[in-house]
């Protein structure tokens, strides 16, 4: 995808995260994108993240705007309103 851009998910070293809300998982060969899951309880698109064969699941919108912006707390806002738009010009922090 043009202007894409990838960083690193913390803690989470062998995962990576795009400006477009994309995941990929490094191995030692190749990269494989991470499947979305939609979400119906929190409304949104998760990802199960594996180490040590033990799934964790992440809000991709939270991977994403902290992967670009930090870690913050408080509420993660839609800015179009639309909970699958994950991309990181549609993130921000409530104020």
């Amino acid at each position: 995808m043009e202007n894409e851009i990838w960083a690193d998910i913390e803690n989470w070293q062998d995962y990576e995260v795009s400006n477009f809300g994309r995941v990929v998982k490094y191995d030692v060969l190749q990269s494989k994108e991470v499947k979305h899951i939609w979400s119906p309880t929190n409304n949104e698109f998760m990802v199960a993240l594996v180490r040590d064969n033990k799934k964790t699941l992440f809000k991709v919108s939270r991977l994403v705007i902290t992967a670009f912006l930090g870690r913050q707390k408080g509420k993660i806002v839609y800015k179009d309103g639309d909970s699958k738009n994950h991309t990181l010009n549609n993130l921000e922090y409530a104020k």
